[in-house]
């Protein structure tokens, strides 16, 4: 699923699009948006989607649900970043297995 989501956004990996330091941009479009910027976009929608609520009735499923979403993308962004990483350091020889597995297996997504 990381891969699927790292090929989506066009990224190298997810945690360089979660911490900013690449940008995407949508399709058909010259705009370049960060992580930050999604997410920021995504809570001014809804709070002002919540102070429509007031006056009209809205249901604020579906943003809470893109919201949602993205909380699940940030999550597994820092996830792969801290599991490699942080557990295993660069300097160390005791990488798992598991860890150099799925970077070869996205590599290999990315070829198709």
């Amino acid at each position: 699923m990381i891969c699927q989501l790292e090929k989506t956004f066009n990224v190298s990996t997810l945690f360089n699009f979660v911490t900013g330091s690449e940008l995407i941009s949508p399709k058909g479009s010259n705009i370049k948006l960060t992580f930050q910027n999604i997410k920021g976009q995504l809570f001014d929608i809804l709070y002002f989607l919540y102070v429509s609520k007031r006056k009209f009735p809205i249901n604020l499923d579906t943003i809470i649900d893109q919201i949602r979403t993205l909380h699940v993308i940030e999550f597994l962004g820092y996830d792969t970043f801290t599991k490699v990483n942080i557990s295993y350091p660069s300097n160390s020889t005791n990488i798992p297995k598991t860890a150099i597995k799925r970077k070869v297996k996205c590599l290999n997504q990315k070829r198709l």
